[in-house]
């Protein structure tokens, strides 16, 4: 998985995202957590990241070797779930934080009432 481009919003990459797809080449946008919230898009596929890169420049350029639509789909789906299980484990420490500040401000209320 290589690195293609970044931009200050996903919403910037997500034409160049759609574009990869119809041309055959599977990509991953991920949003950047520190130090700034950049968005960041990835060819999966180190081999077509060339491709890639003239589709960015010229997007009539023809694709060397595109993946079929069922596969890219399968690919991304993949790197999806992937990078969901760090936001899994992330989301149930989230919840625990949540828990214990409710806690400890029902145990106060209750105790200076």
């Amino acid at each position: 998985m290589k690195h293609l481009a970044s931009a200050e919003s996903q919403y910037e990459l997500l034409g160049l995202k759609e574009l990869l797809g119809n041309s055959g080449i599977p990509a991953m946008l991920q949003a950047e957590l520190a130090p700034y919230s950049k968005a960041m898009l990835f060819v999966l596929i180190d081999e077509q990241y060339d491709d890639a890169s003239m589709l960015m420049k010229d997007p009539a350029h023809q694709v060397a070797d595109p993946i079929d639509q069922e596969v890219l789909l399968s690919l991304e789906a993949e790197a999806t779930a992937s990078g969901g299980i760090l936001w899994a484990s992330i989301g149930k420490y989230a919840v625990a934080a949540v828990l214990v500040v409710v806690f400890v401000l029902v145990y106060l209320i209750d105790r200076f009432s």
